[in-house]
């Protein structure tokens, strides 16, 4: 007598297995000082009031509309010069009490 081989075929489906978190802790160490404490959660009030301030002391922010374009970040940094404050490519908090604007 000869031997018959079945073959089992199942119907694909969905198999659900756990797969355990990893978990790993990295330190990291942030020196900010106040001076490099970056303006980025500014509203357009608040531009505003920091280009009517550049404006005033004779820096000339362009339009005075509460965004920051080329022509303001160019008034803040001259500002930032000619007050010996840290020049950058930000508001940063020295420049805007500097200038008599409330941070807040």
């Amino acid at each position: 007598m000869g031997y018959v081989e079945e073959e089992v075929v199942r119907a694909a489906g969905k198999r659900y297995e756990p797969i355990p978190a990893v978990y790993k802790t990295v330190t990291r160490q942030v020196v900010e000082t106040e001076a490099t404490q970056r303006e980025t959660n500014a509203t357009t009030t608040k531009i505003t009031e920091i280009q009517n301030a550049l404006k005033t002391a004779g820096f000339n922010p362009g339009n005075l509309d509460g965004v920051i374009r080329a022509t303001t970040m160019r008034a803040v940094n001259a500002y930032q010069t000619s007050k010996g404050l840290p020049v950058d490519a930000y508001l940063n908090l020295e420049t805007v009490k500097s200038l008599g604007v409330s941070p807040k």
